[in-house]
Parts: structure tokens; sequence; C-alpha cells
């Protein structure tokens, strides 16, 4: 069920974004990077769909072709309730540079959209010299959301109840998320760590990292 409510956050999102697409000449910032990685000295798996592909960390994470979005999972977590992932897709065309104006576009939409997310912090950054959005969240499950969901038809109150109820729903604890919004080639992509623990923070950071650095498009 905690999948159902991820999904459907991120459909909204991916929503927002292809609004707030832009276009324009590319003129790519001097952002601080983001702490790079070799990928020279990683063993490397790839996944894909019929869209794109990725490449992630091989031993660390588990992935499976064919998802959409694309997921992979943390493998110490795999079976568990708390199964640490992160999920890419693939949003429209963007030839624009990432802008201040932008980003803050798009986290007002994203806070008007999902009262239950709290964003920590959004970031221009980059990676190999190519802009990017980087956005710590946390979310939380509250009465609003599911309203808001169920008034948009996402959930049903037979999703509630199968799920044992509000009382359960709200009782998740809060989720951390980090978020990159990336250009490769023609298009926008949006990839999304979700993790319980701080310890694993850093390998979602890194795994975010390669994967972004890896997208490439089916031809």
């Amino acid at each position: 069920m905690k999948r159902k409510f991820f999904a459907a956050a991120a459909a909204v999102c991916l929503m927002l974004c292809l609004i707030f697409a832009g276009c324009g000449a590319v003129n790519e910032e001097d952002y601080p990077p983001l702490e790079k990685v070799d990928l020279s000295s990683m063993t490397l798996e790839t996944v894909g769909n019929s869209t794109f592909s990725v490449q992630y960390p091989a031993g660390k994470w588990t992935g499976s072709d064919g998802t959409s979005p694309l997921i992979i999972y943390y493998s110490d977590t795999l079976g568990t309730g708390e199964a640490v992932n992160i999920n890419v897709q693939q949003s429209g065309t963007y030839s624009g540079k990432f802008t201040e104006k932008y980003m803050n576009k798009l986290t007002d939409g994203i806070t008007e959209s999902f009262p239950n997310i709290e964003i920590l912090r959004a970031e221009l950054r980059s990676i190999n010299g190519r802009s990017v959005i980087c956005t710590e969240t946390v979310t939380r499950f509250n009465d609003e959301m599911l309203d808001l969901l169920l008034e948009q038809g996402v959930l049903t109150q037979a999703d509630i109840d199968n799920a044992g109820g509000r009382d359960v729903i709200l009782s998740i604890p809060p989720t951390d998320q980090i978020t990159l919004y990336a250009v490769t080639g023609a298009y926008l992509y949006i990839y999304t760590g979700t993790y319980y623990e701080e310890s694993q923070k850093a390998d979602v950071l890194e795994a975010l990292t390669v994967m972004a650095q890896t997208t490439a498009e089916v031809k």
C-alpha cells in the first residue's frame, strides 16, 4: 500500500514537471557539483524498459527490466516493510536551462499539490558539468492527503479499508526522499530515492548520481 501512495505522488510530480518544462537555448550554469562518482572503479548493472535504460551499483542494489517507472531496490532491505528504492521516470522534452525561478515554481507546485510533503532543501547542482535540481523531502501521511487522493480517484475507500483503515495508514512513519531532476538528450528525467534511515542516505545518493550519469534512451 505504501508503494501505491508513493506512485501517486510521483505521478502528480511528473505532471508538474510537464507543466513547468520550458524551452530555449541551453546555457548550463556553474552550479556546485554533487559528490563525483568514479564509474570506472565500479561494477555496474543495467536495467531498462522500452523507453530508456540506466545503470546502478551492482551488489548493493537489485533491479528488474520492464518496469515503468524503472525501479531498483536496496538489496539489504528487500522483503522488509521498508524497502529502500529508487524510481526513474522520463518526463517531457526539455531544452531549456534550469534556473532558480524554474526550481521555485517546481517546489511551490509540489507543496501546493502535496500537503504532506515537507521540502527540507532544494538546490541547483551539477553532475559532470550538467545542471540538475536536487531536493530533499520528508513525506508524512495525513488526513488531508488521503482526502485529496480520494478526491482525485487515485485511491478508493476500498483501498484504504484493505490497508487496515485510516489509522493504520496514518501510523506509517515519515519517509525521507532525495530527488534529482536532470536532462539527458531531449528529455527531463526524475530520479526519486526513498529511504528510512540516515545510514542509507549515502548509498541512495551515490546510486542516484550513477543513474543520472548513465541514463540512455532506447533507440
